[in-house]
């Protein structure tokens, strides 16, 4: 009886350790989300706003990108448009 009671001791101790690694990696998504958009908005205010290079285009990809980083749940369907861009 004492192995199944230690073996339940340590399916726990896994299971808290699962449970905190799943809420760290959650934090950890929300911030680097929050460091794109911050970063593809410094990236869009820094250009230049000249009509005769493009940069209304590439203000709007750029909005479009910070929308799918927001809106897409899935990580390869990100990647996909960001690799169409």
């Amino acid at each position: 009886m004492g192995y199944f009671s230690r073996n339940k001791g340590n399916e726990d101790l896994e299971l808290e350790k699962f449970i905190e690694q799943v809420r760290s990696n959650a934090e950890k998504k929300d911030f680097y989300l929050h460091a794109v958009r911050a970063l593809l908005l410094f990236i869009k205010d820094f250009s230049m706003d000249i009509k005769e290079i493009g940069s209304d285009r590439f203000s709007t990809q750029i909005d479009d990108l910070s929308e799918i980083f927001i809106t897409e749940e899935k990580t390869r369907s990100v990647e996909s448009i960001f690799l169409q861009l």
